[in-house]
């Protein structure tokens, strides 16, 4: 028999054909990634802004923003420059109506202490007293780089 007459696959073949898929599959591991965290990142400026809608609205009615008034926040991360130097308060986001957010919540676990803010409870957004800049004290990492707040002139991050 003639070994021209014999078909089937070669070990070679066999290799590119895996090898080629184990590069495809890898690539779309990496951008399914940065697309879950820049989807993540949109999230969090959706939440900011209800949070500034439902804040401005208890501001027009109460003269006061909706804030845990016990509990003060140090942070340096600040991006606006109008912002009160340590002058940060938790949102006490039960004063705040009709909120669906993703992030946040744990206002209500350091609700009922009094003094700092515990580095463990970091999942709450916070505002300036001056400015009434939002901020999202845990942050979210995209490409290696924090995010904390919205930017001013916002459209989409990519």
């Amino acid at each position: 028999m003639n070994k021209k007459d014999e078909k089937g696959i070669t070990l070679i073949t066999l290799v590119i054909t895996i090898v080629l898929i184990l590069i495809i599959a890898g690539m779309m591991g990496y951008y399914s990634s940065s697309a879950f965290n820049l989807q993540k990142i949109n999230y969090m400026y959706s939440d900011i802004e209800q949070i500034q809608t439902g804040v401005d609205e208890y501001y027009i009615k109460n003269n006061s923003i909706p804030i845990l008034k016990d509990v003060s926040v140090t942070f340096s991360k600040s991006s606006n420059p109008n912002d009160a130097e340590n002058e940060y308060y938790v949102i006490d986001l039960s004063k705040v109506n009709d909120l669906r957010l993703n992030y946040g919540r744990d206002f209500e676990i350091i609700k009922d202490t009094t003094g700092q803010l515990n580095t463990s409870n970091n999942d709450v957004y916070i505002i300036n007293s001056q400015s009434h800049t939002i901020y999202y004290l845990k942050g979210i990492e995209f490409e290696e780089k924090m995010y904390y707040t919205k930017p001013i002139e916002y459209n989409e991050i990519i």
